[in-house]
């Protein structure tokens, strides 16, 4: 193989090292330290110095983990049959606005309208480490604010919309100041998202592999993989049903092991809950320490010993969340829908029934309290008004009724038996929780 002299362009025989016309060095070399470079080498073997330039993103442009959601109207074209332009425009756009409200309040990004279709980015511009809880609680947050809205427009167009979800974590080059008609965020990530999407039912929340396996907290429904347009092959997605009705476990899941030194605290634990039990009367504990020390696994070793013990207790569990509007009262809505067994696939009128049913049922242990009134002040605690039983204006009226509906509460569920109350988290409540929480403390 003839060998050209970068200098002087003079022909070389094959395995010549030097040139025979200029001298110069025939053999490509580090630009470091001299020495020989392998053919194919990334980086120098004497000296370890880049030997090629590691791509990078554009300027202005970043690589980011981001979950993407795609969220479209079923059966639009038949609405542009039905309305005019005008009115079809009030339509979505009464859409539009109350999709943003729940995405935004989720701490997403809408990234763009696409006529009836609607892309969010969860991950930018603020990273946050559970972007893909966040959008998955949009996706379902969407599909429940969609049952209100539809009553909106039905009252005043007399049509009803339906929407399917696509939701896709994964790499993307964000875009760190976006001008506009710019896109956000661009990648493969986008476009299966939107694939996702496409494939999704009416009502249904397809949501990639990766997403579900960082977001746990959720039902999901197995489906077999599948086949999108433009990917070689299929991509393993599953359908979102809604939240899970027990907590979500930290650490790894499926890794077990014995708790290590903290048996005096697990005993104090045991200790207070069999004096309140004798006593019938409520303990408050606080467990705080730094992150990662064990908090969660010394408070789930415990409620693994009281679910043995005679009689079992009823184990309420809620999380505070450190973001979102209306989550003051966020861990006892929690608590109240896993007690009503609501789903979040659920209409409004029967979310309104299963609390209705299930609290009255509670407090009728209790002549002295007025029912409508508790459960009134128990439903607006989940976000949930009921029309028989309208709440105050004044915000220290509200705060008033749902700490007296929530005390009525807990004391008529104790009359069937121990109760074990659960909030996580602690450290982002704010002041009327903890007010609250003092208060089932004391009384």
């Amino acid at each position: 193989m003839v060998r050209v002299c970068s200098t002087c362009g003079t022909e070389n025989p094959e395995g010549a090292r030097f040139c025979l016309s200029c001298g110069s060095s025939l053999v490509d070399a580090c630009p470091v330290c001299g020495a020989e470079r392998p053919d194919g080498a990334r980086f120098c073997p004497s000296c370890g110095a880049a030997l090629v330039e590691i791509a990078a993103p554009p300027r202005g442009r970043e690589r980011r983990l981001v979950t993407i959601l795609f969220a479209d109207v079923v059966g639009s074209t038949g609405l542009g049959d039905t309305l005019d332009p005008e009115r079809l425009q009030e339509v979505l756009g009464t859409y539009f606005d109350a999709m943003r409200e729940v995405i935004e309040r989720e701490g997403g990004t809408v990234e763009k309208f696409i006529g009836d279709a609607i892309m969010a980015a969860f991950g930018v511009p603020v990273a946050h480490e559970d972007d893909p809880v966040r959008a998955l609680r949009a996706a379902l947050g969407m599909r429940e604010r969609l049952v209100s809205v539809n009553e909106t427009l039905f009252e005043r167009s007399g049509v009803t919309l339906a929407i399917r979800i696509g939701v896709n974590t994964g790499e993307v080059l964000a875009s760190t100041n976006p001008q506009p008609g710019e896109p956000m965020v661009t990648g493969d990530v986008v476009n299966v998202a939107a694939r996702l999407e496409q494939a999704a039912a009416a009502g249904e929340i397809v949501v990639a592999e990766r997403t579900a396996r960082a977001a746990r907290g959720f039902r999901y429904r197995e489906v077999d993989a599948l086949d999108l347009r433009g990917k070689e092959g299929p991509v393993a997605a599953v359908i979102l049903e809604g939240t899970a009705p027990d907590r979500a476990e930290r650490g790894v899941p499926g890794l077990r092991s014995p708790m290590v030194g903290r048996d005096q605290e697990l005993a104090l634990l045991q200790s207070v809950f069999a004096r309140s039990v004798s006593e019938e009367r409520a303990s408050l504990v606080t467990i705080y320490g730094d992150p990662g020390v064990g908090k969660s696994r010394l408070v789930r070793e415990f409620l693994g010993w009281v679910e043995h013990q005679e009689p079992a207790p009823t184990v309420a569990f809620g999380r505070c969340l450190p973001y979102g509007d209306g989550i003051t009262y966020w861990p006892f809505a929690e608590i109240l829908k896993q007690h009503a067994e609501v789903r979040d696939s659920d209409p409004t009128e029967t979310v309104r029934g299963k609390i209705d049913a299930s609290c009255r049922a509670v407090l009728a242990s209790d002549p002295t309290i007025d029912p409508l009134r508790a459960v009134g002040a128990l439903a607006y605690t989940a976000g949930v008004e009921l029309p028989e039983a309208p709440m105050s204006d004044e915000p220290r009226q509200i705060r008033a009724e749902i700490h007296l509906a929530w005390r009525s509460f807990f004391t008529a569920l104790s009359r069937r038996g121990p109760v074990v109350a659960v909030i996580e988290d602690i450290h982002w409540a704010d002041e009327a929780l903890l007010d609250l929480l003092d208060e089932l403390g004391d009384r």
